[in-house]
């Protein structure tokens, strides 16, 4: 009586087909893995101003004139094409790279906007992303109304 060693044809077509399935379903959680790894990298290097920001407008009474003041040449890194602050002077916007990220990060914009609710109150940042809200990173959000207090 012969043995058979080895695996037949169908055995071995089954095995790829499982992994054509997995490999389907795998790859595309992977992208979106890497494109909320990118957006928040981006978000953590511009959130670090915040406080050299707060810091700026205690010294000297207003928000930061323009980029040299804060230096924000720091957070321009291969990641990030640029970071600026508004002419308004309550914005800070990082715009991403559309080459070296992945392709559904590049040329997306994400802004800190800085507001006093009432005077004499801490500031507020709110978090904007412009691309998917899916890679939107966890700290970034609006801020939560406060309700009013009753005397």
């Amino acid at each position: 009586m012969k043995q058979n060693k080895g695996f037949t044809l169908i055995e071995l077509l089954i095995v790829v087909a499982i992994i054509g399935i997995l490999a389907a379903v795998a790859i595309p959680q992977y992208q979106n893995y890497i494109a909320k790894a990118e957006v928040t990298r981006g978000y953590s290097s511009v959130a670090a101003l915040k406080t050299p920001i707060e810091a700026y407008i205690l010294e000297n009474g207003s928000f930061p004139a323009g980029d040299d003041a804060l230096a924000l040449v720091g957070a321009n890194t291969g990641l990030v094409q640029n970071a600026v602050l508004s002419n308004s002077g309550t914005a800070l916007t990082l715009t991403f790279n559309k080459d070296g990220n992945s392709p559904a990060v590049g040329e997306k914009a994400l802004t800190l906007t800085r507001s006093v609710p009432k005077p004499n109150e801490p500031s507020v940042w709110a978090c904007e992303y412009s691309g998917d809200q899916q890679h939107k990173p966890n700290g970034c959000q609006l801020p939560t109304p406060t309700p009013p207090t009753t005397p």
